[in-house]
């Protein structure tokens, strides 16, 4: 599977972390509705919210699907691998075949994602439609803030779909580069990741107002912050809606396979930024390592999680950091820590103030 795809499944996979938010929260608020008096059209707009992202999910297994079947040289990289060059015109003209069923592919998986865009988009609007109707939401314990997450979740989800066309569409990836504080990188990670993992904690990391509050409500929920306040301020030039990404990935698979604690470390260099995942688990063997990044590749786990694990995650993480010039590595042995870090080159630095 090329790069280009792998980054576009990467973005695709991940939307359903967002709608499993959106779900658990429509289901949360029905439950507590039965004994509400919220009104028919306020149960109403949440069964549409459960339907709707019931048709996402569909649309979201059948572009994954094609995945599959690229993996059988049936879907969407058939044909991608070059025909060895042969001066004849049979050469010629089933090497034009093969670029058109790569093309075709193509515009099959933009209509599909334009389609989910266009669902996402209704789910945006039945939330919306639901805030107006939730001023009775006074008398329902965690309604507002349920209703927050949804909103915020839809937005994730729309924006992943968003950069998975951009990418579709544009052989250099969609990369865009911005200046932005490490804070306005970290943040909004944190808070997509417990999201899933715990929704209030996912609250109270959106209103921190200091690192030193952030770092204290961390610390409560098994994850370390190692940068310090120069650090979190300094601005810095990359693609900061991929790095958010990649982040994203490295945090639940750490969540996922540790023991006792995760940490997050961010490390300024003379001409690169490094963001470290450490988690405390068992650390992944030698020979699981050599296999680590590649698509597909899973190391198992004993907890249950709500996520995925190594997997597509990282393959799409690797291929995703290489977009913006920058690389995977990863630390480990059976028994000790494991350590993933995303390697940024070619960091052009700047005061966070100059930003405005």
């Amino acid at each position: 599977m090329n790069k280009k795809l792998l980054v576009i499944n990467l973005f695709v996979h991940d939307m359903k972390a967002p709608l499993a938010v959106i779900g658990s929260g429509a289901k949360r608020l029905r439950t507590h509705m039965i004994q509400s008096p919220y009104g028919s059209v306020g149960r109403g707009l949440v069964e549409k919210i459960l339907f709707t992202k019931g048709h996402a999910n569909q649309l979201l297994d059948e572009i994954l699907s094609m995945d599959a079947k690229t993996r059988t040289g049936r879907g969407l990289s058939h044909g991608r691998k070059r025909v060895p060059f042969v001066s004849s015109f049979f050469s010629r003209v089933k090497t034009t075949f093969l670029q058109k069923k790569v093309r075709d592919s193509e515009i099959s998986l933009y209509g599909l994602i334009e389609d989910l865009k266009t669902v996402l988009t209704d789910l945006a609007d039945t939330i919306h439609a639901l805030e107006i109707k939730g001023k009775s939401f006074d008398n329902v314990r965690h309604g507002k803030a349920a209703l927050r997450r949804m909103r915020r979740n839809a937005k994730i989800a729309s924006h992943l779909a968003d950069n998975a066309i951009a990418i579709l569409v544009n052989r250099e990836a969609g990369v865009t580069m911005t200046v932005q504080p490490i804070s306005r990188i970290v943040q909004p990670a944190l808070v997509e990741v417990f999201d899933l993992l715990s929704p209030q904690t996912s609250e109270a990391i959106q209103s921190a107002g200091s690192l030193a509050e952030l770092n204290q409500l961390l610390l409560v929920n098994e994850l370390r912050l190692n940068l310090d306040a120069d650090v979190w301020h300094t601005a810095i030039r990359c693609d900061a809606d991929k790095v958010k990404q990649v982040l994203v990935n490295l945090l639940l698979n750490a969540f996922k396979f540790r023991r006792q604690w995760v940490c997050l470390e961010v490390r300024l260099l003379a001409d690169r930024v490094v963001f470290c995942v450490i988690d405390d688990g068992r650390g992944i063997s030698k020979q699981d390592q050599a296999y680590i990044f590649k698509h597909r590749f899973q190391v198992k786990s004993a907890r249950d999680f709500p996520v995925r694990g190594h997997g597509i995650g990282l393959a799409g993480a690797q291929a995703l950091l290489e977009c913006i010039d920058g690389h995977l590595e990863l630390e480990s042995e059976i028994g000790k820590e494991t350590c993933f870090s995303a390697i940024l080159r070619n960091i052009k630095q700047d005061n966070a103030a100059e930003q405005g």
